[in-house]
């Protein structure tokens, strides 16, 4: 069978073109029809806090979770895109409503310990009145007693030229033209306001070693008198090292003692079978051995002072030159008196011989609690510095202070 073409166009041609066109229109209308149907419904989230937004995710992308809405700054995320479609409309997100505020409860009245634990529940600790302990039966409270301040005091004076005249053997010691003396002016300085008991030492035999004698300058409070043997080299160096260390400083005179041999004495020691003018000679070199020092004080001499006719020029001459003197033996009262010399005596004596004993400190202690001060000489070694040095790191919080020897001058 054939078919012939009307118009131009065959008949299978037009209905080719119908059946397109319907099924084009039919397309048409699904599309349209679904485009509105699938329009997201209007989403609210409510959130605490501020707003926040996000996108929604795509059919077949349910996945993807948003980001996370309690964090303190908000978060903008870019809409994801499908290939077919626009944008994604936001959810729209609005303010929660504030969360009512608690009602407090009601006030409660406490008038009995009952009450308080009703009203705080066991963990309460309810104390009465009656079950506090009566004031005669407490306990004391114990008051840590403050530590006192030390006392002050400065450094004895660099030599003044004025207080010293040329000698035989170097400077020697005088009363200066305004009446200033060694004894005085070479002190050092001393202020206690608290009047405490005080202890005054006197370390002894310095200048012949020098490791003793750096360890007593270095090593001792400035409050320690130190006395130097004449014997000794180097003795201006020495004494300007004590001396900044803050130490007044002292010469030890050697004189005869009993049961002593004459040589272990040294040269220059004062003895009773010299003349006046022997003795004087060798007392000039020893007080000419340095200067700074505000007196003197004997090393051995237990048979020399206890002579009245050979003790009585030295102790002349020394005030002549204006010194002090700290003496170990008793001397004859009248001479000493006689002279007008500025002296003290010590109560302890501590010798170098000794050298692994231990210093009673308890009973230097007990002297000066008791009467007020107390004046003691220790001669220097490696053990009687140590001991020292230790103890006088806690003298003070027995209340006893270190004060120099001058401070002992009558």
């Amino acid at each position: 069978m054939k078919y012939r073409k009307k118009n131009g166009m065959s008949r299978l041609t037009w209905a080719w073109i119908g059946l397109v066109t319907v099924a084009g229109g039919t397309l048409l209308a699904v599309r349209l029809f679904g485009a509105h149907l699938s329009q997201p419904e209007e989403t609210i989230i409510t959130l605490e806090g501020e707003p926040e937004t996000y996108a929604r995710a795509l059919p077949g992308q349910d996945n993807i979770a948003p980001p996370d809405i309690m964090a303190q700054t908000a978060i903008a995320v870019q809409p994801v895109f499908s290939t077919t479609d626009e944008e994604t409309p936001l959810p729209q997100v609005q303010r929660a409503p504030a969360t009512p505020a608690p009602t407090p409860p009601p006030t409660r009245t406490i008038d009995t310990p009952e009450d308080a634990v009703a009203l705080e529940g066991d963990s309460a600790t309810v104390i009465k009145l009656a079950d506090l302990p009566d004031s005669s039966t407490a306990r004391t409270v114990q008051i840590a007693k403050p530590v006192m301040a030390a006392p002050k005091g400065a450094a004895p004076p660099a030599p003044d030229p004025a207080l010293s005249i040329a000698g035989q053997n170097g400077p020697y010691p005088t009363i200066a033209a305004d009446g200033r003396t060694s004894a005085r002016y070479y002190r050092r300085t001393f202020d206690d306001p608290e009047q405490r008991p005080r202890i005054s030492l006197i370390v002894a035999g310095l200048g012949l070693s020098t490791g003793l004698t750096s360890q007593a300058i270095n090593d001792l409070p400035p409050e320690v008198t130190l006395a130097f043997a004449p014997y000794a080299k180097d003795l201006p160096q020495w004494s300007r090292q004590a001396r900044a260390a803050g130490h007044e400083l002292m010469l030890e005179i050697p004189m005869e003692a009993a049961g002593v041999a004459v040589d272990a004495l040294g040269p220059a020691a004062l003895l009773t079978s010299r003349t006046d003018a022997e003795n004087r000679q060798r007392l000039d070199w020893s007080l000419s051995r340095f200067q700074g020092y505000f007196g003197v004080t004997n090393y051995l001499g237990g048979s020399f002072t206890a002579d009245r006719t050979a003790i009585a020029p030295v102790f002349t001459t020394l005030s002549q030159a204006g010194l002090a003197m700290i003496g170990d033996n008793e001397a004859d009262v009248s001479t000493l008196s006689a002279s007008g010399l500025p002296r003290a005596q010590t109560d302890f004596l501590f010798s170098a011989i000794e050298n692994t004993a231990e210093i009673d400190f308890q009973i230097i202690e007990s002297k000066a609690q008791e009467t007020g001060n107390a004046l003691v000489k220790i001669y220097a070694t490696p053990q009687s510095l140590a001991q020292i040095s230790l103890w006088a790191k806690t003298l003070q919080e027995r209340g006893i202070v270190l004060a120099p020897a001058s401070t002992m001058l009558q």
